[in-house]
């Protein structure tokens, strides 16, 4: 069975900036034809929060950097230890033959928009994933969301019908056929949010 590493937004996990999820067909397929699927999402393991402040690249004198679109945060040096550490375990547990990342974000966007430290466009560089992740697995295939469909199946038996009914299980993220690792970062991503929301009040009381 081949393994693909994927942007866990593309699976319908909502852990985008904005709280959202950008969920992707070609991608559920994968999971719902036989590869194995393992879910990534950088900015939630550097701890960044969901919601959080929006992020973009900015080339400047130190090099790429991942820096908040508003204020002066600068989000490059715990998204390079997070993806570090997942890419440590990724090799441990055999690497991935692919890997499916979502166009244009600074974390994981091959491409992604690269702004001057005045905020405009110019030119493209590629995310800290995705710039980690080609460095440690050069043998590895590397798309977006637009070239999915050319990943193919590697489903050996059963049907259509089923497929449909996996990829059905993770956009509604329940348990059926989707496999369990998916349905838990969606989890996890959940309780985090929760957690967040429920200690927010506490903290503005004790100030």
């Amino acid at each position: 069975m081949k393994r693909i590493c994927v942007s866990a937004c593309l699976l319908g996990v909502p852990c985008r900036w904005r709280g959202d999820s950008r969920p992707c067909e070609e991608a559920l397929r994968l999971a719902a034809s036989g590869w194995e699927v393992v879910p990534f999402c950088p900015e939630e393991a550097a701890g960044l929060g969901c919601p959080r402040p929006p992020i973009r690249l900015v080339r400047c004198a130190e090099g790429i950097r991942a820096r908040r679109v508003a204020g002066d945060g600068d989000d490059t040096d715990a998204l390079r230890a997070a993806c570090g550490a997942f890419a440590d375990g990724l090799a441990r547990s055999g690497g991935a033959d692919a890997f499916l990342l979502k166009s244009r974000s600074p974390s994981c966007g091959l491409a992604a928009p690269l702004h001057d430290p005045d905020g405009r466009e110019i030119g493209a560089a590629p995310g800290v994933w995705a710039a980690l992740a080609r460095a440690r697995f050069p043998g590895a295939r590397f798309l977006d969301e637009s070239a999915a469909g050319s990943l193919p199946e590697e489903r050996q038996a059963g049907s259509a019908p089923e497929a449909r009914k996996a990829s059905t299980s993770l956009r509604e993220g329940t348990d059926g056929a989707a496999p369990g690792r998916v349905t838990a970062i969606a989890a996890a991503a959940e309780a985090r949010r929760s957690a967040s929301s429920s200690e927010a009040p506490r903290e503005t009381a004790a100030r």
